[in-house]
């Protein structure tokens, strides 16, 4: 019997279809039969990583190294709860002492633009200088799309400093690295001496991975609600991956509509969450089953309970039932008590302090099969919505 078999867990893997509309779901490519498992799900993030491996035919390994690279993966538990989801980042085919991959996908580059000063060239001079006026100013060239490998994958752009250069210039280096980077590359290496064995890895990244593509509004001073910027910036994503249904809290604090450094939706998302709202509370962020966006204010009640004297060593919910260690969630409060259930006094589910040794803010959950699990936590308090609200990232000391 296999882990996914004995677990109840399942774990689909489906071919994505893009354009107009996108379907994760274009076509089924089959459930992937996993020996083993690991997921990681983060605050900030949500689903986060996920690795899983079988043994398998040789051919059948061959034919997941060709199809599995961008699927689609929902990984369910016996009640059809998505336990996590995401996409294929890379696959891996190990034949005896070789190693064949394909990917990281996010590396691949199908959509490319470059950011550059122009430099124009003097006809009176041999050596070129760099233009006055206008030509000062920062420049870029038009996307150069791959529309092919835009249909397999969803578009993913790169925005590249081309420094000063010529606009010729600019435009080689666009298409230059649109040739070499359109498709997930295939690195090999070859052991003398590996195992006969056939298995194949699916290495697995969820959709917030793929809030790389570049947002701009350039040339306003218009200040706007922090939780309307982050809808803007989510609604400008090219596959229209987080058009469904997403949570967004209302946050009334004010901040700049501007966007004019190329950057990335994760990184502007990021340091939005980061600020918190006007009293300084500390807000998550994360994408979740459905590609759904869930913003809002962190919880203040505590939801899990581990009784540190409990020799099953299990996360339960605050009325003492198991919770499956795939099923337990960062951004939640967790209690450390060795008092048993039903006498738990009236404090406990309710946060009180965040100096109280006994609980903790959980920041990333990993599990893996059949019932490895950790859980990592953070510091909570206003200093961090403090400083990112006041343009710093951290304070040193002398």
């Amino acid at each position: 019997m296999s882990q996914h078999e004995s677990l109840g867990l399942s774990a689909q893997v489906y071919s994505p279809m893009f354009g107009e509309i996108f379907s994760p779901i274009g076509s089924s490519l089959g459930e992937f039969d996993f020996g083993t498992y690991t997921h990681t799900i983060t605050t900030g993030v949500g689903f986060d990583t996920l690795s899983m491996s079988a043994a398998t035919a040789l051919e059948k390994a061959y034919w997941w190294l060709a199809n599995a690279c961008g699927a689609h993966v929902e990984v369910q538990d016996q009640t059809g709860v998505v336990v996590w989801e995401g996409r294929v980042d890379s696959v891996t085919i190990q034949e005896g002492g070789l190693t064949i991959m394909r990917g990281p996908l996010l590396d691949v580059a199908n959509r490319v633009i470059v950011s550059y000063q122009l430099l124009e060239s003097n006809s009176s001079i041999v050596e070129p200088t760099v233009s006055t006026g206008e030509g000062q100013e920062q420049k870029r060239t038009n996307a150069a799309n791959h529309e092919t490998s835009q249909a397999r994958y969803g578009i993913q752009t790169q925005v590249l400093s081309g420094g000063t250069i010529t606009t010729a210039r600019a435009r080689n280096i666009r298409n230059t690295y649109l040739t070499l980077n359109a498709w997930p590359r295939m690195p090999q290496d070859a052991v003398l001496g590996g195992s006969a064995s056939v298995s194949v890895t699916l290495e697995c990244r969820g959709y917030w991975h793929w809030l790389k593509y570049p947002y701009r509004l350039a040339n306003t001073e218009d200040m706007v609600h922090l939780s309307d910027k982050i809808a803007t910036v989510l609604a400008a994503d090219p596959n229209s991956f987080f058009d469904g249904a997403n949570q967004i809290a209302a946050n009334t604090m004010h901040v700049p509509a501007l966007e004019d450094q190329e950057r990335s939706a994760s990184e502007i998302i990021g340091g939005l969450v980061g600020m918190g709202d006007t009293t300084y509370q500390r807000y998550v962020f994360g994408v979740w089953a459905n590609r759904a966006c869930i913003y809002g204010a962190a919880p203040v009640i505590t939801e899990y309970q581990y009784r540190t004297d409990d020799k099953r060593q299990v996360v339960e919910d605050m009325a003492g039932a198991v919770v499956q260690p795939w099923a337990v969630l960062p951004g939640k409060w967790v209690e450390f008590t060795r008092v048993q259930p039903g006498s738990l006094d009236a404090q406990v589910g309710v946060y009180q302090s965040a100096e109280d040794p006994r609980t903790m803010f959980i920041e990333q959950v990993k599990y893996t099969a059949p019932y490895g699990f950790s859980m990592s936590g953070g510091v909570v308090n206003s200093l961090v919505q403090r400083l990112a609200q006041w343009g710093l990232t951290g304070l040193g000391r002398s």
